[in-house]
């Protein structure tokens, strides 16, 4: 499915960050075969965000969507292209003995802001490694901390401005790469100025909830076959009926327009 970046523009002498994620073109088939290697750190793997995806394809009737992980909590992705690392070195043997339709990179949750060279340096580097093995790849934008994280305060920064400046940086590196960014951060941001109460974030205010990774989940679910995320019979048997409707409900309306975020400057 085409997702479309659309160019900044200047609205009032505020910059406006525009980009495209929810499907506009129909889903595909349900006989789809897709295979997809997830990349990342606890932000992936709290409450396995690979799992939960894998659970509403196989709810819709997508039975063919195989997924795989590498997932190492406090990682960078500098860590995933060490060659002494052991995680390095899985990635390395994923790619030899499989051949992934998808590879979606997560990269440490405030490095893309606090040091974007390392950023790009490793993110250009897997993205090589995943387009050697023929794979198409996506970047994994993720969130700002909650209201009341420490490093929030220590940076001067709300919740909005780290989610933007995150925004800004994965933005930029889809740029430099050619790659797809999924703005998974802004939807969250975007349901956490919403709903406070919704268990977007785990107690520590810095990782995901089960809410934030189901909504993270079905935002890919949408990203990558292009299906009504409203019309999705599974939810996590921890998240209330409600919630898990809201959040459906969430991923259409969210990107069924180009996604905006202000400039932002700290």
């Amino acid at each position: 499915m085409k997702r479309i970046l659309i160019a900044s523009l200047l609205v009032l002498a505020v910059l406006t960050m525009l980009a495209s994620c929810a499907s506009t073109g129909g889903a595909l088939p349900k006989r789809t075969d897709m295979s997809i290697l997830f990349i990342g750190n606890s932000f992936t793997y709290g409450n396995n965000l690979p799992w939960l995806f894998s659970n509403i394809c196989k709810s819709t009737g997508y039975k063919n969507i195989k997924v795989d992980s590498v997932m190492v909590g406090s990682y960078t992705l500098e860590m995933f292209c060490d060659p002494e690392n052991k995680y390095c070195q899985q990635i390395e043997q994923k790619f030899a003995e499989n051949k992934y339709d998808i590879v979606i990179i997560q990269e440490q949750s405030i490095r893309p802001v606090n040091n974007y060279e390392l950023f790009r340096q490793a993110a250009t580097t897997l993205t090589e490694k995943a387009r050697a093995n023929g794979a198409r790849v996506l970047l994994y934008n993720t969130w700002g901390y909650a209201e009341g994280f420490p490093d929030l305060k220590y940076n001067g920064w709300t919740t909005a401005q780290m989610a933007y400046l995150l925004a800004d940086a994965y933005k930029r590196q889809g740029d430099e790469l050619d790659a797809e960014v999924v703005y998974c951060g802004l939807v969250m941001l975007d349901m956490y100025e919403k709903d406070r109460e919704m268990p977007l974030y785990h107690k520590d205010l810095k990782h995901p909830g089960i809410g934030g990774s189901f909504l993270v989940a079905l935002t890919f679910y949408n990203y990558l076959l292009g299906a009504d995320t409203t019309q999705v019979p599974y939810k996590p048997t921890s998240l209330p009926d409600e919630q898990a409707d809201v959040l459906k409900a969430e991923v259409m309306t969210f990107f069924a327009e180009p996604v905006t975020w202000p400039e932002t400057k700290v």
